[in-house]
């Protein structure tokens, strides 16, 4: 970026709100004067707009895309999550040779790094990222309202993007709804092994609960639980080689039973005769 460039950015976060709210774009106030939520956003996005961020754009481009995304946020019905791909438009209507990602929906942990996790599997190179927060136009929370500029795309690779974002997000969503009670979980089986009659001596017992507790404040990033069942017959064999999800025990992104994390098709592991003989030598040996 030139000097005249890197000049241009040196205006105060007040100044850009001013130039930004009595300029041609409406949406920025409410019934003539200035929308007090929009000045939160306007100052997000200034917080953002460092020199490598806006190359070869003006503050003025910056503000006609903020423009557009602050519009569209209207569209957005509570608690949704809305996701599109446009061609970038600056000040006037100058074309800019460039995509725009947004995506605007409540506030969350893990957005802005789950978006850019889609972008860099889909190997495209990030020009520019803003993401700035505005209170929820129902007065309840917090909008996360993310703008990511990149190379042009060709229309099927926009959607593929997309599709994709959309689904990662879906996990996101899941995973913080459950968070609480997958933390609630771990530390149930803690106090349900610490109760357990095991064959392993107390201080591998103590050691384990210790770390499940260490892991249930605040060290793990939990995504999703699910537990199995493994039915055996009056005679203690298992009746199937394939364990029984059980839906109701089903959290984050573990929700969807059709999510296989462990293997592409049948998970766990499934019990074949090698398993079962291993499975009951460990038993012989661990009830001596």
């Amino acid at each position: 970026m030139d000097a005249a460039a890197r000049a241009e950015i040196s205006p105060s976060a007040d100044q850009f709100v001013v130039t930004a709210t009595s300029g041609p774009w409406p949406g920025f106030k409410n019934n003539g004067a200035v929308d007090p939520s929009a000045e939160v956003f306007l100052r997000g996005l200034y917080a953002d707009a460092s020199p490598d961020e806006l190359a070869d754009l003006s503050l003025d481009d910056l503000t006609a895309l903020g423009h557009d995304l602050w519009s569209w946020r209207s569209e957005r019905k509570p608690d949704e999550q809305l996701v599109r791909i446009r061609r970038g438009v600056g000040v006037g209507g100058r074309h800019l040779d460039r995509d725009i990602l947004e995506v605007v929906g409540p506030d969350m942990p893990f957005l802005v790094d789950s978006v850019m996790g889609e972008l860099a599997d889909e190997g495209i190179t990030t020009l520019a990222l803003f993401h700035p927060v505005a209170p929820s136009n129902d007065g309840r929370g917090k909008d996360s309202l993310i703008q990511i500029h990149f190379q042009r795309l060709s229309a099927q690779r926009a959607k593929t993007l997309v599709d994709n974002v959309r689904s990662s997000l879906k996990d996101v969503r899941a995973a913080v709804a459950d968070f609480q009670a997958m933390r609630q979980r771990m530390l149930a089986v803690a106090e349900e092994l610490q109760a357990a009659k095991a064959n392993a001596s107390r201080e591998d017992v103590a050691e384990a609960v210790e770390l499940l507790r260490w892991l249930a404040a605040d060290k793990f990033t939990f995504l999703g639980a699910r537990d199995y069942a493994y039915h055996r017959d009056a005679s203690g064999a298992y009746t199937s080689e394939e364990p029984e999800i059980l839906c109701d025990t089903c959290l984050g992104v573990l929700r969807d039973v059709a999510l296989y994390v462990l293997r592409t098709s049948d998970e766990p592991v499934t019990l074949t005769p090698e398993l079962n003989a291993c499975i009951a030598a460990l038993k012989r040996t661990t009830s001596r």
